[in-house]
């Protein structure tokens, strides 16, 4: 491993293409790791406090060696679901008489988000728009889970506050 780290400095390759060119890992462990290490910062920037982000969806650039596929719209909503601040999820959804729907043509994203159940219900119920009290207590999510779920298909733009 040592040997690897000292080669990448000289030859100014990246550790893991050095690795790979090695024969210590395979390249698709590589991908795998690159895809974890990735996933999880991503994940962690989510429980920053102070400042902002924005979510623009598009194609990735490409000239990189290892291109990885990772599904925004799932990483989003896993970074929100990570939130455990109350303030935070309250702040992000508005008031109980805020009201929600589902965005036209938005069915595609959301069934590929994989959603269980109990998070497909909940979303069943905006077939037209609905106060946040209503949907409160509802189903089988917590108050906080709706609204962090609410969060996040608000983010991706597959629910809207009317």
């Amino acid at each position: 491993m040592l040997a690897a780290l000292d080669q990448s400095g000289k030859q100014k390759k990246r550790l893991g293409t050095v690795l790979v060119e090695m024969a210590l890992i395979k390249p698709e462990d590589l991908v795998e790791g690159v895809l974890d290490q990735v996933r999880r910062i991503i994940l962690s920037m989510f429980q920053w406090t102070q400042g902002r982000y924005k979510y623009t969806p598009g194609p990735l650039p490409t000239e990189e060696v290892i291109t990885l596929k990772l599904n925004a719209d799932r990483t989003l909503l896993d970074g929100v679901r990570g939130i455990e601040r109350w303030e935070r999820v309250w702040e992000a959804v508005g008031p109980l008489d805020a009201r929600y729907e589902m965005t036209k043509g938005s069915e595609e994203r959301v069934k590929a988000l994989g959603l269980p159940p109990q998070d497909a219900a909940a979303l069943s119920l905006l077939d037209r728009a609905k106060p946040l009290q209503d949907l409160c207590g509802s189903g089988k999510l917590s108050d906080f889970d709706l609204c962090r779920l609410l969060w996040a298909l608000k983010t991706l733009g597959l629910v809207k506050r009317v």
